[in-house]
């Protein structure tokens, strides 16, 4: 796991030397920041970072912030990746960015606009947003990756109440933990310490969408095939399912279907064919007359 607490060393310098990042780039990269600056950042010197800051844009300008890529020797390095760090756990808790494993986040397009509105909107009247569209009780025998095996892996519990809401989840969790491991997706050691499967949430996700494509091929009389990593996928735009690993767009050739992960820039195309890459649990989709990726 990231350590998030600062360490006794020079300050991080963010986007410390002109030219590193400009423009847009530079909007959407200073977005991953606190929208202010602590006091012992603005009463120190700051290291020269170009190197890192480089780097991780690369990583952002691809859709994904990877804080290995960014763990550059040089300077605090370590502190300047535990800032963001920080700021991408509260824009994740926001339902802005998407943890995808400890050291990537997926960032999207419209970073700038919703961090801004999400630091602008904190101290206003309170909001509602949709944590996941399955209640506790579904979650804990699910076959697919729930909210709850997103918390339980990450070891995220102190934000939960004693009582109330806070007081269900924890009991929940404590439910869904034990499923785990009479399933053998997770094991109790001697000290009562629990470890999980390596990449569970990628396999709760595939058993989730191979056993509901299953299902479907019966109603569609078409035979189901699951996308791998990494493939091309291509056909008919039909539909969406909601799962508990979130939600699928349907493809459908005249052969076969797939079940691949939804992102919002497909929803245009529902009846019309569409192409994409399998990657990393989403697709980047090849839409329009040139074909340009978008994720």
């Amino acid at each position: 796991m990231l350590r998030s607490q600062r360490r006794g060393r020079d300050p991080p310098c963010w986007l410390s030397e002109k030219g590193a990042a400009s423009g847009k780039e530079e909007g959407k990269f200073s977005a991953l920041l606190a929208p202010r600056q602590p006091d012992w950042v603005a009463s120190q010197g700051c290291r020269k970072e170009s190197t890192a800051v480089q780097s991780c844009w690369t990583w952002v300008k691809k859709g994904v912030y990877s804080s290995y890529t960014c763990r550059v020797p040089g300077g605090d390095y370590e502190g300047y990746v535990d800032a963001h760090v920080r700021r991408l756990e509260a824009l994740r808790r926001a339902g802005i960015v998407e943890r995808i494993d400890a050291d990537q986040w997926r960032i999207p397009d419209d970073l700038v606009s919703r961090a801004a509105a999400h630091d602008a909107g904190r101290d206003s009247q309170a909001s509602v947003r949709v944590l996941s569209p399955v209640d506790l009780n579904k979650q804990i025998g699910s076959d697919g990756a729930t909210w709850l095996d997103r918390r339980l892996i990450h070891g995220e519990t102190a934000d939960l109440a004693p009582t109330g809401f806070g007081q269900q989840v924890r009991e929940a969790m404590d439910q869904r933990r034990e499923h785990h491991i009479e399933q053998g997706d997770a094991t109790r050691s001697r000290d009562s310490r629990v470890f999980y499967r390596r990449n569970l949430l990628a396999i709760l996700r595939e058993r989730e969408v191979v056993g509901v494509g299953s299902d479907m091929a019966l109603s569609k009389g078409l035979p189901f095939r699951a996308a791998t990593d990494g493939e091309s996928v291509s056909g008919k735009f039909t539909g969406t399912v909601h799962l508990s690993s979130g939600k699928f767009a349907v493809v459908e050739k005249s052969h076969e279907f797939t079940l691949v992960p939804w992102r919002p820039i497909i929803d245009r195309q529902l009846g019309r064919e569409v192409m994409g890459i399998v990657q990393g649990g989403s697709v980047s989709w090849q839409l329009g007359r040139q074909r340009g990726l978008e994720r």
